[in-house]
């Protein structure tokens, strides 16, 4: 209803031309164009939905790929892989992002810049290897 009162706000002079003179009732073509513009929202809606999914899937499965030996173990490990995943993503390519793309980092010489970056780099190492350390409960090796 209230795409209706949207619709019919921009376009008072359209709804009095499709209005019957005798009833006061829309006549088809408003309401034609009324499920037309619901069902373009849908399709809207499904594509959004399919292009996360399809989104979910690719970092689920590049995750898994750095884990390979392992998988999660239960249903909810293997929900929580795919729910999980496109949000780290997100957040260390923003982080990644920020970090090269800092003053701070950008005035230092390429010598210090690598050093920086190796040492960067070792903590997301170390911190990888302490989460999976936690996690390793939860996974299971593929084949057994």
């Amino acid at each position: 209803m209230a795409a209706f009162g949207l619709w019919y706000n921009k376009r008072k002079n359209i709804l009095k031309l499709l209005t019957s003179k005798s009833s006061g009732r829309l006549t088809a073509a408003a309401d034609l164009h009324v499920y037309e513009k619901n069902k373009d929202n849908m399709k809207s809606i499904w594509s959004k939905s399919l292009a996360v999914a399809a989104l979910a899937l690719i970092a689920g499965g590049a995750a898994l790929l750095n884990i390979y030996p392992y998988r999660p173990r239960s249903i909810i490990g293997w929900c929580l892989l795919f729910m999980l995943a496109v949000p780290l993503w997100v957040f260390f390519e923003f982080v990644g992002e920020r970090f090269a793309g800092a003053r701070f980092f950008v005035s230092l010489s390429p010598v210090a810049r690598i050093t920086f970056g190796v040492i960067v780099l070792g903590g997301f190492v170390l911190l990888i290897l302490v989460t999976f350390h936690f996690l390793e409960p939860f996974l299971t090796k593929w084949g057994s």
